[in-house]
């Protein structure tokens, strides 16, 4: 054994460095503590110690539904949903709650399996940088502690402890050159968070670069990993992604063009934010620049063979993970929570660059800088805790109420915060943004929901919940009934919630053809086929497309609120600038009327390039002319008085007999027009 590595290994073991252990372990121990009397003066006494994020109460709710024998059903007969984006986090809940199941002691589980998470990531910063750089043996474990944005976020309770914990322990695993154990870390990766496919294709790359044959098979293994969840994913629910993903990013709400865009912006504020500490609150994750050039340092100047084991893998992970949230649009949400897992790499190396400064005052001097910062802001990130945990125990508040005062059969509707159900046990619960009820999974519009509402019923809740700044959607708008339960929330004020009686008439409404003229003409015809435009499953059951404008715009559906033959109703539609064509079944060789509901002027979102949305109105020219063609082939052509004012206009088209060959022809529209339903008669 060289000096160097007797020198190490005495650093990692001896007597000094198991005193310095555990005086890290108490000091953790003591940030703990005080994160706890936040959560208990804070929260609420009959229910959890305080959930300091909304995400937290979700986890409780699928641990405690995992150990009632429902795994992955959020709510009674919600159905197998993939909301939490963690397979085994809410595992180990769930073993919690086997063993007592009650709020109370779940939620003090849940603490103390995140705290003993925390400790173990202070403690693992603490082996990296000891075993990486002699001199970093005490910086390490300093700059964890007293890391603000660390506590915050492991502590917050969410399956990002256990993620950094698992990530932190692979680090750890490196800087040891342990590929055995650090496979089976990847493994646990993969089914602790998305991001573990990251750590799988970090420990590869670098594995093949430093041409180390076990970390390539560790790596491997955790890849195939990331293989099986996604399997497992598509068994529960017929998609290999978390279906907590479905409608995040820049590549879903945006044209292609203005999602790189974006993503090249938001990956370059990451970067700078990253290294030097600037925007969306980062100037108080640790001091600006002077953190930034000591991990620099530590990740580029170290010239161990373990060190640059471990930053390797950690500088690609990191990579992959700035491009993936600058992606996603993440960049900022409570702190950057989502990056929370590069951390614990990047103080390790903060650590270990302040061991390459060889004048010793200097070296302390700079180091006293940087702890001292962290120390000065650590209290805006406890306060920041007692302000989630606060809000949320509003929310439950507000939860319990409403459970006891609406009847026990009831469902309750939210858009948002659907760890609501964690206080209201046994209550079925419809979350419309889709996370954990499988329905509404993957809408990346309101419209659609509201047209799911529309035509299953079943779907509907009794109940619906929403938050002030929620109030101006459209399903809020459209189905408000008599209220039930509302709270206005001094602090902070944007948290008031609201309960209404859900009125679904508006909804129920425009079933068929409404207006008698048409259904004069169409009288003695047999409805053979019909396509309701905005309804994912018709559109998709009759393969529609439609082609509108070109170039960096997204238009998005139309909500309509208008009458037709007497009756008011809402329907979706969307706006066609060229034309939209479907398959349609029909008998060959017979005439068939084509009726068309549309409308004079509609409204429609539009996103433009870089996220700029505004709602357009589109004026259409009547009497509207439209071609009709069938399998490519012109078949009629109609001219269709419109109806002025808020007036759904009815028309019907004659296709003739000898235009139809085939059973499931191409039916093609086109011109400008708006369509909101489509039947088709013979």
């Amino acid at each position: 054994m060289s000096a160097q590595q007797s020198r190490r290994s005495s650093a990692a073991g001896g007597p000094r460095a198991r005193e310095a252990f555990l005086l890290l372990l108490s000091a953790g121990t003591l940030v703990v503590s005080i994160f706890l009397a936040v959560e208990m003066s804070c929260g609420e006494m009959n229910g959890p110690p305080g959930a300091p994020q909304p995400d937290t109460l979700m986890f409780l709710e699928y641990a405690r539904a995992a150990a009632g024998g429902h795994a992955y059903e959020f709510t009674p007969g919600a159905g197998v949903s993939t909301g939490s984006s963690s397979h085994l986090y809410p595992v180990l809940l769930a073993v919690c709650a086997l063993l007592h199941g009650d709020a109370l002691a779940l939620g003090i589980a849940d603490f103390i399996l995140n705290a003993v998470f925390y400790l173990l990531v202070v403690a693992g910063v603490w082996l990296i940088a000891v075993r990486v750089e002699r001199a970093a043996a005490g910086w390490g474990g300093i700059l964890a502690l007293s890391s603000g944005v660390l506590a915050y976020a492991l502590l917050g309770r969410t399956d990002m402890g256990l993620f950094t914990f698992v990530v932190t322990a692979l680090l750890v695993a490196a800087v040891w050159d342990r590929a055995f154990a650090g496979g089976i870390l990847l493994g646990l990766a993969a089914w602790s968070r998305p991001e573990g496919l990251l750590l799988g294709l970090a420990v590869s790359i670098v594995a093949v670069l430093r041409h180390e044959r076990r970390w390539l098979a560790a790596g491997i293994f955790g890849l195939l990993n990331v293989a099986a969840v996604a399997g497992w994913n598509r068994v529960l629910t017929g998609t290999p992604l978390f279906q907590s993903l479905l409608r995040k990013g820049y590549f879903v709400h945006l044209p292609v063009s203005g999602a790189l865009a974006a993503s090249t912006v938001d990956f370059a504020r990451l970067v700078v934010g990253m290294i030097f500490g600037l925007g969306s609150g980062r100037e108080v994750y640790a001091l600006p620049l002077v953190t930034g050039a000591a991990a620099l340092g530590g990740l580029f100047l170290v010239r161990s063979a373990a060190g640059r084991r471990v930053f390797s893998i950690w500088g690609v992970a990191a990579a992959g993970a700035l491009l993936l949230n600058a992606a996603g649009g993440w960049q900022g949400y409570q702190f950057d929570r989502h990056l929370a897992w590069l951390w614990p790499g990047w103080l390790a190396a903060a650590a270990c660059g302040l061991s390459l400064v060889h004048d010793r005052r200097l070296r302390m001097g700079v180091g006293a800088m940087l702890v001292g910062y962290q120390l000065v802001t650590f209290p805006f990130f406890v306060a920041e805790h007692a302000e989630g945990v606060y809000s949320t125990a509003l929310h439950c508040r507000f939860a319990r109420a409403l459970d006891a005062g609406i009847p026990q059969g009831d469902s309750v509707g939210v858009l948002n915060y659907p760890g609501l159900a964690f206080c209201m046990p046994g209550r079925r619960l419809v979350h419309l943004g889709g996370y954990v009820s499988p329905r509404f999974a993957g809408r990346a519009d309101v419209a659609c929901n509201i047209e799911i509402l529309r035509r299953e019923p079943a779907t509907r809740p009794d109940v619906l919940v929403f938050s002030r700044s929620e109030e101006v959607s459209a399903l809020v708008r459209f189905v408000r009934g008599p209220e039930i339960l509302r709270e206005r929330l001094v602090f902070p004020e944007g948290l008031r919630l609201e309960a209404v009686r859900a009125d679904w008439s508006l909804l129920d409404g425009g079933r068929g053809v409404q207006d008698p003229e048409v259904l004069q003409i169409v009288s003695g015809r047999r409805l053979v086929d019909g396509i309701d435009i905005g309804y994912r499953k018709d559109e998709q059951r009759h393969e529609c497309t439609g082609q509108g404008w070109s170039g960096p715009l997204r238009l998005g559906p139309v909500v309509m609120r208008g009458r037709s033959g007497g009756e008011e109703f809402v329907d979706v539609g969307r706006v066609f600038l060229t034309s939209e064509r479907f398959r349609a079944a029909l008998v060959p060789e017979r005439e068939v009327v084509l009726v068309l509901r549309t409308a004079a002027a509609v409204t429609a979102p539009v996103v433009y390039h870089r996220g700029l949305r505004r709602n357009l109105r589109f004026d259409f020219v009547s009497p509207l002319h439209l071609e009709v063609l069938v399998d490519g082939v012109k078949a009629t052509e109609c001219d269709c008085s419109l109806k002025e004012g808020s007036l759904f206009t009815e028309a019907a088209m004659r296709i003739p007999a000898r235009a139809v060959k085939g059973n499931h022809p191409w039916i093609e529209i086109v011109g400008q027009h708006a369509a909101f339903e489509w039947w088709l008669y013979q």
